[in-house]
Protein backbone atom coordinates (compact mmCIF):
# COMPACT_ATOMS: atom_id res chain seq x y z
CA UNK A 1 0.00 0.00 0.00
CA UNK A 2 1.34 3.67 -1.36
CA UNK A 3 1.94 6.01 1.63
CA UNK A 4 1.99 3.49 4.58
CA UNK A 5 4.84 3.58 6.97
CA UNK A 6 6.13 0.59 8.39
CA UNK A 7 7.98 0.38 11.18
CA UNK A 8 8.51 -2.36 14.04
CA UNK A 9 9.48 -2.03 17.81
CA UNK A 10 12.69 -3.68 19.03
CA UNK A 11 14.83 -4.11 22.57
CA UNK A 12 18.34 -4.22 21.80
CA UNK A 13 21.74 -4.42 24.12
CA UNK A 14 25.25 -3.97 23.07
CA UNK A 15 28.40 -5.19 25.18
CA UNK A 16 30.65 -2.40 25.34
CA UNK A 17 33.36 -5.06 26.07
CA UNK A 18 33.05 -7.95 23.46
CA UNK A 19 30.09 -6.30 21.26
CA UNK A 20 28.05 -9.43 21.47
CA UNK A 21 24.58 -7.70 20.01
CA UNK A 22 21.13 -8.56 21.79
CA UNK A 23 17.63 -7.62 20.13
CA UNK A 24 14.25 -8.58 20.13
CA UNK A 25 11.21 -7.68 18.58
CA UNK A 26 8.22 -6.41 20.41
CA UNK A 27 4.61 -5.79 18.99
CA UNK A 28 5.15 -2.50 21.37
CA UNK A 29 7.28 -0.96 23.93
CA UNK A 30 5.91 -1.00 27.30
CA UNK A 31 6.57 -2.50 30.76
CA UNK A 32 6.18 -5.99 29.93
CA UNK A 33 7.84 -6.46 26.71
CA UNK A 34 10.57 -4.56 28.12
CA UNK A 35 10.12 -7.41 30.85
CA UNK A 36 10.45 -9.92 28.84
CA UNK A 37 13.67 -8.26 27.08
CA UNK A 38 15.42 -7.87 30.19
CA UNK A 39 14.68 -11.93 31.19
CA UNK A 40 16.13 -12.83 27.79
CA UNK A 41 19.32 -10.71 28.78
CA UNK A 42 19.76 -12.30 32.25
CA UNK A 43 19.53 -15.69 30.22
CA UNK A 44 22.14 -15.14 27.76
CA UNK A 45 24.28 -13.52 30.85
CA UNK A 46 23.81 -16.68 33.09
CA UNK A 47 26.01 -16.62 36.26
CA UNK A 48 26.99 -12.65 35.18
CA UNK A 49 25.87 -9.94 36.45
CA UNK A 50 24.42 -7.07 33.97
CA UNK A 51 24.38 -3.49 34.06
CA UNK A 52 22.35 -1.72 30.88
CA UNK A 53 22.37 2.09 30.38
CA UNK A 54 19.04 2.93 29.77
CA UNK A 55 17.43 6.02 28.63
CA UNK A 56 14.50 7.36 30.73
CA UNK A 57 11.31 6.13 29.02
CA UNK A 58 8.51 5.57 31.14
CA UNK A 59 8.32 1.87 30.53
CA UNK A 60 11.96 1.99 32.08
CA UNK A 61 10.16 2.85 35.49
CA UNK A 62 6.96 1.34 35.50
CA UNK A 63 5.84 -0.20 38.98
CA UNK A 64 5.34 -3.36 37.35
CA UNK A 65 8.97 -3.98 37.02
CA UNK A 66 9.63 -3.60 40.70
CA UNK A 67 8.99 -7.06 41.73
CA UNK A 68 11.37 -8.06 39.06
CA UNK A 69 13.87 -6.02 39.73
CA UNK A 70 13.74 -6.91 43.02
CA UNK A 71 14.17 -10.46 42.56
CA UNK A 72 17.14 -10.16 40.00
CA UNK A 73 18.79 -7.31 41.87
CA UNK A 74 21.72 -9.05 42.58
CA UNK A 75 22.24 -9.85 38.76
CA UNK A 76 20.87 -6.68 37.36
CA UNK A 77 21.78 -3.18 37.76
CA UNK A 78 19.58 -0.56 35.59
CA UNK A 79 21.97 2.82 35.07
CA UNK A 80 19.65 5.66 33.56
CA UNK A 81 21.61 8.28 31.56
CA UNK A 82 20.63 12.02 31.94
CA UNK A 83 17.41 12.83 29.63
CA UNK A 84 18.15 14.12 26.48
CA UNK A 85 21.67 12.44 26.15
CA UNK A 86 21.06 9.02 23.52
CA UNK A 87 25.00 10.00 23.20
CA UNK A 88 25.81 8.61 26.43
CA UNK A 89 23.81 5.15 25.44
CA UNK A 90 25.92 2.56 23.32
CA UNK A 91 22.80 0.69 22.06
CA UNK A 92 21.60 4.34 21.00
CA UNK A 93 24.62 4.75 18.58
CA UNK A 94 23.65 1.17 17.06
CA UNK A 95 20.06 2.43 16.31
CA UNK A 96 21.56 4.97 14.72
CA UNK A 97 23.99 2.98 12.37
CA UNK A 98 20.89 0.69 12.06
CA UNK A 99 18.99 3.72 10.84
CA UNK A 100 21.88 5.43 8.43
CA UNK A 101 21.97 1.27 6.95
CA UNK A 102 18.53 -0.23 7.10
CA UNK A 103 16.30 2.23 7.01
CA UNK A 104 17.81 5.61 5.29
CA UNK A 105 16.87 6.14 1.28
CA UNK A 106 15.14 2.73 1.15
CA UNK A 107 11.82 1.40 0.83
CA UNK A 108 10.56 -1.26 2.65
CA UNK A 109 7.37 -2.68 0.69
CA UNK A 110 6.04 -4.87 3.41
CA UNK A 111 7.20 -5.67 6.84
CA UNK A 112 9.35 -8.99 6.31
CA UNK A 113 11.40 -6.77 3.97
CA UNK A 114 12.05 -4.54 6.67
CA UNK A 115 12.76 -7.13 9.10
CA UNK A 116 15.13 -9.48 6.42
CA UNK A 117 16.79 -5.83 6.32
CA UNK A 118 17.12 -5.56 9.82
CA UNK A 119 18.27 -9.29 10.17
CA UNK A 120 21.17 -8.83 7.49
CA UNK A 121 22.20 -5.92 10.16
CA UNK A 122 22.39 -7.77 13.12
CA UNK A 123 24.31 -10.89 11.19
CA UNK A 124 26.79 -8.04 9.74
CA UNK A 125 27.30 -7.24 14.01
CA UNK A 126 27.65 -10.77 15.07
CA UNK A 127 29.80 -11.91 12.42
CA UNK A 128 32.20 -8.42 13.08
CA UNK A 129 31.71 -7.04 16.56
CA UNK A 130 34.53 -5.04 16.42
CA UNK A 131 33.47 -3.27 13.62
CA UNK A 132 30.71 -1.79 15.34
CA UNK A 133 32.23 -1.41 17.96
CA UNK A 134 34.95 0.79 16.87
CA UNK A 135 32.11 2.72 15.36
CA UNK A 136 30.36 3.74 18.04
CA UNK A 137 32.57 3.70 20.83
CA UNK A 138 34.48 7.62 20.94
CA UNK A 139 35.79 8.53 24.17
CA UNK A 140 33.88 12.70 23.86
CA UNK A 141 30.24 10.11 23.70
CA UNK A 142 31.20 7.54 27.07
CA UNK A 143 30.38 7.36 30.21
CA UNK A 144 32.74 4.57 30.92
Amino acid sequence: MLGKHISTSLFGTIDAINGKFLCTKAECCNAETFQQFLTYVLKEYKNKHVVLVLDNARYHHAKLLKFFLRENNRRLTLLFSPPYSPNLNMIERVWKVMKENVLANCYHETMDHLMDSIYQFIESIDKNPEAILSRIQRADMSIF
